[in-house]
């Protein structure tokens, strides 16, 4: 019974209610977890024929066309969504001599129709060819941009190009800009901006070490674009005096729309290595981040620099640990360092860089990021084995069979609108073409907030069972308390006879004496003390007010009998609570204990001293006498009396139903040859 209802006590506290839900809720929160995936399971995967297609969104469908390099012809053929031929031109020069195909599909001309863009070669000219691959008609646009110079040590004379579109600011057009970057060739190493509604190329007037990759932005804010981006120090072209800017070096660089530049060029002695460039926005104002990672072996380790809009320095640092070579990538999300040792950050704070995971497996090269709705996305990687799908913190969100060879030449291409659930995103390679069509699972969002669901609902649950064991516990609790009564009524029963018997032999002695007034006074003390003790007989506990009110009736009455054989103190701390419960008649009981058994025998000088204080929430009552001694009193009478017994019966009761620790201590003093010297009574009563 005693071990059921410490049981059951356990279970009442409400922590371990909450802890019990955790147990409960937690593992199924894991399965729950573990089968809610990023993606829906109905995702499909489409394998499309004519891999080498360049495939683009029209009307809801999916289109694509097709480049076939026949020697000194170029065909391009524009196919619908079932791969039948819309149109063909058959057009001179060729694509083989680039050494990356990049082609930007997108309507650029303003007839809301998409038009495919690519560097067309014919002899040792370089053109930007413009074809509206949706329409049914024979022409299309020829842009010359600059000749070829070609090298014995080139197995592609043009070795990096980029082509993207941007809109005029302050205007609905479109132009386009083009980088190019020859291998050994001295030229061509510019950009070319192109003009379609004035059917004009400008392109900047220095060669030498240029971009690789573009980015065009209004960085400064002054309503026009800046035009800047990576570029590499090869080391190809050894002339270096025949070069601006020659490419052993690195550099930061920054053109306007007149193609010239913001700031002379930033010179980075680095060669063999990769300069990445991005716009950075501050609380203080938009910045140029660059970065340097060296491809050669034993590499150097370049911190990350921070740039103001003219290109002075304004402050650099490592990213991570300073012998790691360190690579940065810029997707929607933000600017992103990886190192070679695998730690992923995202850099918000250029000094303070968010640490985010780390993913020793991870290349920049081929990582694209899929926008979802307007405030979501992931990153998709593609290794030999699997395609990864991370979250915006890079944590693994869905992984799938992969179904190609060489990841490294894959192409990512997203569709649609990608809405808040779903789009369509294009695999692609040399040899393979996959469709995926994907649902995004709208549990996904929802799986925290099902797991609290699930802990609430847990903790309801354990609170209704604890209530119902409490209410049991109750019930049991209020049996034991009417059976402790009981069993203290009959303790009161002892209790009051002992007293009075007491008392009266003290009154009859004061009438053989003839005494009569002190008599008088000691019946009327007498009946306080019982109408007290009828008044309170039901009670287990006093508040200690009364309990102090009591002890000091029942001494001085004791005092006129014995007249000056002792004295009494009664000494209580500012801080000690008057109103607190305590046990009844516990301070009376051990004061007559002292008078009978200890100062009894002293012909003068007894003193009794009670003193309450409080000590961490605790009350402290001491009862001290200088009287006989317990090993005195034993020596004379074996028999001390029923209050000893009665006292410690009535502590276990007042501990058992008022629930407050109470313990006692009885110390004999003695003096430095063992002569007794009285007794100490320490009583102790926690408040909590």
């Amino acid at each position: 019974m005693r071990t059921l209802s410490k049981l059951l006590s356990f279970f009442s506290e409400k922590w371990l209610i909450l802890l019990l839900s955790l147990l409960i809720s937690v593992p199924i929160s894991y399965l729950f977890l573990a089968d809610v995936h990023y993606l829906s399971t109905d995702i499909e995967w489409e394998k499309i024929p004519r891999a080498g297609n360049i495939f683009y969104e029209f009307d809801g469908g999916l289109r694509s066309i097709q480049l076939i390099d026949w020697d000194t012809t170029l065909q391009v053929m524009g196919l619908d969504e079932d791969r039948t031929v819309i149109n063909q031109w058959n057009i001179g020069g060729r694509i083989s001599d680039l050494e990356e195909k990049s082609i930007l599909i997108e309507d650029i001309d303003g007839d809301s129709f998409p038009d495919a863009s690519f560097l067309q070669l014919i002899g040792n000219k370089v053109y930007l060819a413009v074809i509206p691959v949706n329409l049914h008609v024979n022409y299309y646009h020829k842009y010359f941009l600059d000749s070829i110079q070609f090298s014995e040590m080139d197995r592609k004379p043009i070795y990096k190009h980029d082509i993207q579109s941007f809109i005029i600011p302050g205007t609905d057009k479109k132009n386009v800009a083009v980088i190019i970057f020859a291998g050994h060739a001295k030229y061509p190493r510019k950009l070319y901006l192109v003009d379609l509604q004035e059917d004009t190329v400008y392109l900047s007037k220095t060669d030498g070490n240029c971009f690789t990759s573009l980015s065009i932005e209004d960085v400064d804010g002054d309503s026009s674009m800046e035009f800047f981006g990576h570029n590499a120090s090869p080391g190809n072209f050894h002339n270096k005096s025949a070069l601006a800017f020659n490419d052993s070096s690195t550099y930061l660089m920054v053109f306007n729309e007149n193609l010239e530049f913001e700031f002379p060029p930033v010179e980075f002695k680095s060669l063999f290595s990769r300069f990445n460039n991005f716009s950075f926005p501050t609380d203080t104002g938009n910045y140029y981040l660059s970065s340097i990672f060296d491809n050669s072996s034993p590499r150097t380790i370049f911190p990350v620099y921070l740039s103001d809009l003219k290109g002075n320095l304004v402050d650099s640092t490592f990213i991570g640990p300073n012998t790691t070579p360190t690579d940065f990538f810029k997707e929607s999300p933000g600017i992103y360092a990886y190192t070679s040792g695998g730690d992923i950050y995202k850099i918000t704070d250029f000094k303070n860089p968010e640490y985010l995971t780390n993913i020793k497996e991870l290349r920049t090269r081929g990582l694209k990021f899929v926008e979802i709705g307007e405030k979501d996305g992931f990153f998709i990687q593609v290794f030999e084995k699997e395609i990864r799908f991370y979250d915006s913190k890079f944590k693994l969100a869905e992984k799938f069979k992969s179904f190609f060879t060489k990841p490294y030449e894959l192409r990512i291409t997203s569709f649609g609108d990608n809405s808040i659930d779903k789009g369509k995103l294009l695999f692609q390679d040399t040899e393979n073409a996959i469709l995926l069509n994907f649902n995004k699972n709208p549990l996904w969002k929802l799986r925290f907030f099902i797991v609290l669901l699930f802990l609430i609902i847990s903790f309801y649950i354990m609170s209704i069972l604890a209530f119902l064991l409490s209410y049991q516990q109750s019930k049991r609790l209020e049996r034991e308390k009417e059976i402790t009564e009981l069993r203290f009524n009959a303790v009161k029963n002892q209790l009051e006879p002992h007293f009075l018997f007491n008392s009266l032999n003290s009154i009859g002695h004061l009438l053989l004496t003839e005494e009569r007034m002190k008599a008088y006074s000691y019946l009327e003390s007498l009946s306080f003390l019982l109408r007290n003790a009828i008044n309170n007989s039901s009670e287990i506990a006093v508040p200690l007010m009364d309990e102090l009110l009591f002890t000091r009736k029942y001494l001085d009455i004791e005092k006129l009998r014995f007249e000056e054989k002792f004295d009494f103190e009664i000494n209580v701390s500012e801080t000690v609570d008057n109103e607190f419960p305590v046990p009844k008649m516990i301070i009376q009981l051990h004061s007559e204990n002292a008078v009978k058994h200890g100062l009894l025998h002293k012909e003068t000088g007894g003193k009794i001293e009670i003193r309450l204080s409080e000590d961490q929430d605790k009350l402290i009552i001491e009862i001290d006498d200088n009287g006989a001694g317990r090993a005195a009193q034993t020596a004379r009478k074996k028999d001390l009396g029923k209050g000893l017994k009665i006292s410690e019966q009535m502590l276990e009761l007042y501990q058992k139903v008022m629930k407050h620790k109470i313990s006692q201590e009885i110390i004999d003093k003695i003096d430095s040859f063992g002569e007794p010297l009285g007794t100490h009574v320490i009583i102790t009563v926690s408040k909590k």
